[in-house]
């Protein structure tokens, strides 16, 4: 199809310039060239030369021109009259078919009228610059314009996976240099910066090249130094600690990937050893230590031990807390023993104290005087408590005697474990057995008759009310003489307050006698012995025969003139009727 175009192309180019006079026409062409070149297979020297032709003139320009292995020129485009064709192809223009080759460019010209065309290939120098480009490069190895401007940006960088190239030097013939004009040829030599993509799992403090730092996933350059210790020593009190599969020492020369894991530790300063749970572990005795950021720790303030001891810690730290920073503890422990009394007593320590207390706990070493005393613990009931010592539990003992209150209505002679005692008001000893006589005898001449009593013999057990009734009587003694002659001795127990009838006549042994004395009667306040002295009388005198009697108690006395007067009135209420 283009051969027929071309064709096409001549004959009409053929009838347009073809005079009618069919006269023959020359076509002037105008080459000038710096370099060889060819019309029509003919080489022609650099130079300008004058071409008359008639019909088609192929000239041939050189592409490149070597001058050497480094230095050429290079064929841009062709100037045609005026205009310049830059070609990467073969191309139709106007009156001429250019062709491209690899090393030659060919222009035809059809010359059938006469024209004037002026040809000139354009030429450019360039010079073969050698790029040394390991890893790569923004230029690289090949020919350049002279005069043309280079540039390789120091820190141009070339990534592969998890290495990285850096640019950090251009060498241009010897001389560092990041821009440079291509004057002449040229050899460039990059050196790199060589880093390899180190993963840590999380953020890890280490030492890079001596520098302690914080990384988490970094670049780091070929031959890096990095030092990972199991303890980093921030000051005297914090420090990091690291486990993991990277400790110690490691340059990087390929990308790596470091899963350690740091825990923060903080110095705790224990002045003296203590007992203390770590992380809710048993107990275990608590000493100067590094111990992990978080860390509970619980130091109690008391700790029962067996038997009725127990340790208890005094300091400035108790309790539970959490390791967040170096701490110092001044704590101290101490033994303690447990003292527990069934009531509240007045007790001295061996330090100087005194308490007033039912349960103590004392240091060991320490004694505690429990000093006599008494402890009502009712109105009743007291506790008669003995001096005593204690250095060790006592586990709720004590050396102490219950007392029950005994409380009579009257002054009462009592049997008190077989001792004679006369109470009204008294304290006696838990089970004491205590009697009441039915008759108790102060001597052999006064004596009580009980009458009544709420209780005759008990062992105490609990505070007693004793309600008593009883008549204080004294022997009263009676003697009756005639001349030296004792005619009746009688022995009365009467009541105080009571009278004893003397007899003024007594008859003995067929024998009346009377009193040589007028009284008759006797009243009784007191033991007493009477002597009656009798003379001997006729019976014809009429007298009648006497005999002894008791007194008769007052109050017996009073007695009977109640019961008359109320059967009087009982005998005219009931004859009203």
């Amino acid at each position: 199809m283009r051969l027929i175009l071309i064709i096409l192309l001549l004959v009409l180019v053929s009838i347009i310039f073809i005079p009618t006079s069919h006269s023959r026409v020359s076509y002037v062409i105008e080459i000038a060239s710096i370099l060889p070149f060819k019309v029509n297979d003919t080489i022609y020297s650099p130079g300008t030369y004058y071409f008359n032709y008639r019909g088609l003139i192929n000239v041939t320009f050189i592409n490149f021109y070597y001058q050497s292995n480094t230095s050429r020129m290079h064929l841009i485009g062709i100037n045609i009259n005026g205009t310049l064709f830059n070609f990467s192809s073969s191309q139709l223009v106007r009156i001429a078919k250019i062709y491209v080759t690899n090393n030659f460019t060919s222009v035809i010209f059809n010359a059938t009228q006469l024209y004037s065309t002026y040809v000139s290939p354009e030429y450019v120098r360039e010079f073969y610059v050698i790029v040394h480009d390991m890893y790569g490069s923004p230029v690289t190895t090949g020919w350049y314009l002279s005069g043309e401007l280079l540039r390789i940006p120091q820190g141009t960088m070339y990534q592969n996976g998890s290495v990285r190239y850096i640019i950090t030097h251009v060498y241009v013939n010897g001389s560092e240099k990041f821009a440079f004009s291509v004057n002449s040829p040229l050899v460039v030599n990059i050196t790199y910066l060589i880093q390899y993509l180190v993963n840590f799992s999380r953020p890890t403090t280490l030492y890079v090249n001596n520098s302690l730092e914080t990384l988490n996933t970094e670049w780091l350059s070929n031959g890096t130094q990095l030092v990972i210790p199991q303890f980093i020593y921030l000051n005297k009190v914090s420090r990091i600690y690291t486990i993991g599969n990277v400790i110690g020492l490691i340059y990087v020369t390929k990308p790596l990937f470091i899963n350690d894991t740091q825990i923060m530790q903080y110095y705790l300063e224990v002045k003296y050893p203590i007992i203390a749970q770590i992380n809710n572990s048993n107990y275990t005795n608590l000493t100067s230590n590094w111990y992990n950021y978080g860390t509970k720790i619980f130091i109690p303030q008391y700790l029962p031990l067996i038997n009725g001891y127990r340790l208890v810690v005094y300091g400035n730290v108790t309790g539970i807390f959490t390791i967040v920073s170096p701490m110092i503890i001044n704590d101290h422990e101490f033994i303690q023993y447990n003292l527990q009394f069934p009531f509240p007593l007045q007790i001295s320590v061996s330090n100087g104290s005194v308490y007033y207390i039912s349960n103590i706990w004392v240091d060991n070493g320490t004694f505690v005087t429990v000093n006599p005393q008494i402890h009502y613990i009712n109105n009743g009931t007291r506790a008669i408590i003995p001096r005593q010592s204690f250095s060790s539990p006592n586990y709720g003992k004590l050396n102490y005697t219950i007392q029950y209150l005994v409380v009579a209505n009257l002054p009462v002679p009592l049997s008190v474990n077989g001792t004679n005692v006369t109470i009204t008001t008294a304290w006696f000893n838990q089970g004491t057995k205590i009697y009441i006589y039915p008759v108790y005898y102060f001597n052999s001449t006064v004596r009580l008759v009980f009458l009544n009593a709420n209780y005759r013999n008990v062992t105490l057990s609990f505070p007693l009310n004793l309600n008593v009734y009883y008549i204080k009587e004294y022997l009263v003694n009676l003697k009756g003489y005639y001349s030296n002659s004792t005619i009746f001795n009688e022995n009365l127990w009467e009541p105080y307050g009571s009278i004893v009838q003397i007899p003024l006549q007594y008859e003995y042994d067929g024998v009346y006698f009377q009193s040589n004395s007028s009284i008759s009667q006797y009243y009784v306040t007191a033991p007493a012995s009477i002597n009656i002295y009798y003379y001997p009388i006729s019976t014809s005198s009429g007298l009648a025969t006497s005999h002894l009697s008791n007194g008769i108690p007052l109050i017996a006395f009073i007695t009977i003139i109640i019961i008359i007067i109320t059967s009087a009135f009982i005998t005219i209420a009931i004859r009203r009727r």
